[in-house]
């Protein structure tokens, strides 16, 4: 809120924060309530039921319009959540749950169903979460404490050392990592930030490079990165915070994975498939960060009490 009220922009901060306004609620009711168990019974189903129908609302208007590009089937669609084609992402976290509720072999079809839109869609963010779901989930289920410091922090490094490979050959990584760099700099001449969602008004002044030089020329309203994000326009005592979440999560994930229960690997699996899009592609600005954040946040909660994890294997 602070830096909302020092932020370039106060008026433009407050006004994009209206998803933030439905997920407090919605965190209490997952949570705080009685009915918290049961409505968490029906996360993984009525997310599946949101994926399904907006797969079909972009492929109906790939039907319809054939030789447009996918950006433009994306909009077509008026799909909710969904602005550009690596918004589909957030599908991958679901594969977990479908192998617990329907079996391996349809997590792995709809799996490969994913990954072959993604390749048609040119959608790399969504190619890797589906991949990284799979991999994970295997990790998970064979006992693998990957939420332990010793695998996090090579793993993160690993990640680096990927994207920064990645940035050589693929044009949308170089692009993501000038506005990551153009992050880094933004919080170094706003130490507390810019203010919620004001990334747009000052990342221009902040580029290393000439603007004519960018891979992508166009405004981009966030860094595609959740962490840098922050950074940029919560400052320092905003990625303190987020740090802090991080770490509880982390904590709570860890003493889960150890009971090697099904339900325990689905969630962690899910909330690592989430981590990767906060690092490459999500924003405060989307919708379903908000909403399928809090809905693992609410599910992995809800699974630390003996109760909810027991009906989960009744």
């Amino acid at each position: 809120m602070l830096a909302t009220l020092w932020g370039l922009d106060p008026r433009r901060s407050l006004t994009l924060s209206v998803p933030l306004l439905a997920a407090v609620p919605l965190w209490f009711l997952l949570v705080r309530s009685d009915a918290g168990s049961a409505l968490l019974r029906w996360v993984a189903p009525a997310l599946g039921v949101a994926a399904l129908v907006q797969l079909a609302l972009v492929l109906m208007a790939a039907w319809r319009d054939p030789g447009a590009d996918a950006s433009a089937w994306v909009r077509l669609s008026g799909a909710s959540w969904l602005v550009v084609p690596n918004d589909l992402a957030w599908i991958a976290c679901l594969l977990p749950f479908l192998r617990i509720s329907a079996g391996r072999w349809l997590e792995l079809g709809a799996a490969i169903a994913l990954a072959s839109l993604a390749l048609w869609l040119h959608a790399l963010t969504l190619l890797g979460a589906t991949l990284f779901a799979v991999l994970v989930h295997v990790l998970l289920r064979r006992g693998l404490r990957l939420f332990s410091l010793r695998w996090l922090v090579p793993a993160a490094a690993a990640l680096l050392g990927a994207l920064l490979i990645a940035a050589l050959w693929s044009p949308s990584m170089l692009a993501r990592l000038q506005l990551w760099t153009a992050a880094l700099q933004v919080f170094a001449d706003h130490p507390l930030g810019v203010g919620a969602h004001n990334f747009v008004l000052a990342y221009r002044d902040s580029l290393v490079v000439p603007v004519e030089t960018l891979v992508d020329p166009r405004v981009t309203p966030w860094p595609h990165s959740l962490p840098l994000e922050v950074l940029a326009e919560l400052g320092a005592p905003g990625l303190l915070a987020l740090i802090a979440v991080a770490a509880t999560l982390r904590r709570r994930a860890a003493s889960l994975c150890g009971t090697l229960r099904p339900w325990a690997c689905a969630t962690t699996s899910a909330l690592l498939v989430f981590a990767l899009l906060a690092i490459t592609e999500s924003s405060f600005l989307r919708l379903w960060v908000w909403t399928l954040g809090t809905l693992l946040m609410g599910l992995l909660e809800r699974q630390s009490t003996v109760s909810f994890t027991d009906q989960g294997h009744r």
